[in-house]
C-alpha cells in the first residue's frame, strides 16, 4: 500500500486527470501486473511481438495509450524510428525514464478522447463529444499503435457519469460513442495504423477443479464496430482470487495490423 500511495503522490498529472481517478488506475494496474505477473506474462508476450511486427520503421512512431510501458518493447523499436512520441493522460515516472533512455522518445500527456476536459466544464451533463485532435502540432505519424486503449477511453467517463445521476442509456451511449470516435480517428490518420484492444470480457465461476461455468460476458467496447481481427487471443486478467475468491475474469483481445486495410475489407 506504502509503494501505491508513494507512485499516486509522486506520478505527474493535470489536476482534472487526477481528479478523474487517471493517476489511481495506472497505480492499480501496475500493483496487479505484480500480483498476477505469470498469468499477465501470455497476454504481454503476444502485445509486444504485434507491436515490434507493426512498428517496423520509418520517421515517427506514436503509441498511443502507452501508460506503463508494460505492452511495448520501447527499446527494441524505437531505434527504428527517427521519433517516437508516447501518448497518454498519465506518464509514470518509469516510463518517462526509459523513454528519456532511448534519445528519441517523448512522452506527450494528452487525454486521446478530449473527455477530460469536457467533463471538467460539464457540470452535472455528459457534453457533446469531442472530437480532438491530440497529435495536432506533431510531425505525421510513420506508424500509430493504438495499445489496449479502446475499451478503456469510456471507463473514466462513465464512473463520471454514473456518480452523477445520468441515465444508463445516456452513459453507454456517451461511451460507445467515445470509442466510435477513437476508431474514427484512427482510420483518418496517415501511415500504417495496428489496434490492439480486448473486445469482451468474460467472467467465470470457479469452483472445485476442473468446474468453471461462465457467469456473465460483457462487450468492452460497447457495441462499436470493427473489422475481423488478424490476431486474437485471451488476457486471463484477474484469476479466481483477484476480485472475488471465486470468479476469474478474462478478456478477449482482438488485434489489427493494419487498420485501413481492414476497415477498407469489411466496408
Amino acid at each position: 500500500m506504502i509503494r501505491e500511495w508513494l507512485e499516486a503522490l509522486l506520478t505527474p498529472a493535470a489536476p482534472e486527470v487526477r481528479r478523474l481517478g487517471y493517476v489511481s488506475e495506472l497505480v492499480a494496474i501496475g500493483a496487479r501486473e505484480r500480483r498476477q505477473s505469470a498469468a499477465w506474462a501470455a497476454h504481454l508476450r503476444e502485445t509486444r511481438a504485434f507491436v515490434e511486427g507493426v512498428a517496423t520503421g520509418g520517421d515517427h512512431l506514436v503509441l498511443l495509450g502507452s501508460g506503463r510501458l508494460l505492452d511495448v518493447p520501447l527499446e527494441r523499436v524505437a531505434p527504428r524510428y527517427a521519433r517516437v512520441t508516447l501518448v497518454d493522460c498519465v506518464h509514470p515516472r518509469a516510463a518517462r525514464r526509459r523513454a528519456a533512455a532511448c534519445g528519441n522518445a517523448s512522452c506527450l500527456a494528452v487525454d486521446v478522447t478530449g473527455s477530460v476536459a469536457a467533463l471538467a466544464r460539464a457540470g452535472h451533463r455528459l457534453p457533446p463529444v469531442p472530437t480532438p485532435d491530440p497529435l495536432a502540432g506533431l510531425p505525421e505519424p510513420t506508424t500509430t499503435l493504438s495499445l489496449n486503449l479502446a475499451s478503456q477511453l469510456p471507463i473514466m467517463p462513465l464512473q463520471w457519469a454514473e456518480a452523477r445521476g445520468v441515465t444508463e442509456p445516456d452513459r453507454l451511449a456517451f461511451g460507445r460513442a467515445l470509442i466510435d470516435a477513437h476508431f474514427a480517428w484512427l482510420a483518418a490518420l496517415p501511415g500504417r495504423v495496428g489496434v490492439v484492444t480486448d473486445i469482451r470480457r468474460v467472467y467465470t465461476a470457479v469452483g472445485p477443479p476442473g468446474q468453471a461455468s461462465v457467469v456473465e460476458t460483457e462487450d468492452a467496447l460497447l457495441g462499436a464496430r470493427r473489422p475481423s481481427p488478424d490476431r486474437q487471443w485471451t488476457w486471463d486478467v484477474a484469476p479466481a482470487g483477484e476480485i472475488a475468491p471465486d470468479l476469474a475474469l478474462a478478456l478477449e483481445v482482438h488485434a489489427w495490423s493494419d487498420w485501413h486495410r481492414s476497415a477498407a475489407t469489411a466496408a
